[in-house]
């Protein structure tokens, strides 16, 4: 079906985008790496969408209208597994509010002083597709059964992977509960990538939308043995998530890399909790060495999973993202090919093209963002001219100039 090229046109150059998320986000790609990339920065470096921009494409509503103008019915999710509805209010809850992030010792030392009094937990923070599941012992069953999994999402715009999930998901246990409903990552470990091609001849090339394209489509039941799913939190059992996962790793089931850090042992002084915290982050570092798992920093998290804390907008105080030492950001090196400069209404829009370059998050680097052509004139950048940028929150290149080039470029960053 290439009909959806007639949206390569200045006028539908947002469907294009919105229908290109989609059918990657279920593993299904209709554009090239290079194709997407260039629409990808049109529509950021011009402000268009400004909240697909800014949030993850699990997170996009579907672009329905767009689905049955080109026929993309079939890539819909489907309903058909009766327990679905059973357990909607489960599967089709609010979605969690997104997790803090924090590039720094200090902005941890401050989180862990000012809840100070409880217990918590360190895990790895794996970059996967987020899948719920559920649990249960409806049919008279002496052991406790998978029954039904979703991806993340609501009012419809979850996926239903409960039968592929199966193939790599088929745990039982005698856990004396009727029902546990649990979340966790999927993803492609990384000896996978470069060994799996999809039905349609496409090379995996990312363990998160690997695992989607897995969970979606039908590959050979070799090429399972490279999907994994790692759950990192349980509803059903105790009030220490710690405990809850501890009892299913007992059981059998693969649970995300986890400690928890009693109140007590986190040291009050800083000098100390800097060399304490750096102990854990070598150990969970290891980890991710020999398991294969892409992660993009570790959880600090309240065990008590009935601790809600204060709510300030989408994030709440109960949990940090630790993007630092291993997971801080990566600095990459490139030559400028071309410099284009696009006027808009008030500013012109600079971006640096340069040779594709894979980034560590398996991603392909085509352009980077200066943002302002006061910027390009300072740093004294034509073609030819050696740069350094970085990835910024997961979605965009940007330069690295001024101080901060200065301090990387003598080894203080």
């Amino acid at each position: 079906m290439d009909n959806y090229l007639d949206l390569i046109d200045v006028n539908r150059i947002e469907d294009l985008y919105k229908l290109s998320r989609f059918c990657y986000r279920v593993g299904s790609p209709i554009l090239n790496d290079a194709d997407y990339d260039e629409i990808d920065s049109y529509i950021k470096e011009n402000g268009i969408l400004p909240d697909f921009i800014m949030r993850s494409y699990d997170d996009d509503p579907l672009p329905l209208s767009l689905i049955d103008e080109f026929k993309f019915n079939y890539l819909l999710p489907n309903f058909d597994n009766v327990d679905n509805g059973k357990y909607s209010d489960f599967l089709d809850g609010e979605k969690s509010l997104s997790i803090k992030s924090v590039d720094n010792y200090k902005e941890c030392f401050s989180y862990c002083m000012a809840t100070k009094d409880l217990d918590k937990t360190l895990s790895i923070k794996i970059n996967g597709v987020n899948i719920r599941g559920v649990l249960s012992k409806e049919n008279s069953e002496d052991k406790l059964t998978p029954k039904v999994f979703r991806t993340r999402g609501r009012n419809g715009d979850s996926f239903d992977v409960t039968k592929n999930m199966s193939r790599i998901f088929n745990n039982s246990s005698k856990i004396n509960k009727d029902v546990l409903y649990i979340t966790g990552e999927s993803y492609v470990t990384l000896d996978g990538i470069g060994n799996l091609v999809s039905p349609s001849g496409v090379n995996i090339k990312v363990p998160r939308s690997g695992a989607m394209s897995m969970l979606r489509t039908d590959y050979s039941d070799e090429d399972y043995k490279y999907l994994k799913y790692k759950i990192f939190k349980c509803e059903g059992l105790s009030d220490s998530n710690f405990e809850n996962l501890q009892i299913l790793k007992d059981n059998g089931y693969d649970v995300v890399p986890i400690i928890k850090i009693n109140a007590e042992e986190i040291p009050s002084n800083y000098d100390e909790f800097h060399t304490w915290l750096k102990s854990k982050m070598d150990y969970f570092y290891k980890i991710c060495e020999s398991e294969g798992i892409q992660a993009d920093g570790l959880v600090m998290d309240i065990d008590d999973v009935n601790f809600n804390g204060i709510i300030n907008g989408q994030y709440s105080n109960r949990n940090l993202a630790l993007k630092f030492e291993y997971w801080s950001h990566k600095y990459y090196k490139a030559v400028i090919e071309d410099i284009v400069i696009e006027q808009q209404a008030v500013e012109c829009s600079v971006v640096l093209r340069i040779k594709p370059l894979t980034l560590g998050d398996l991603t392909v680097a085509r352009r980077v963002n200066t943002h302002s052509l006061g910027i390009l004139i300072n740093e004294g950048l034509t073609v030819g001219s050696m740069i350094y940028f970085k990835r910024h929150s997961e979605v965009y290149n940007v330069l690295v100039y001024g101080s901060e080039l200065k301090s990387l470029l003598n080894g203080e960053i």
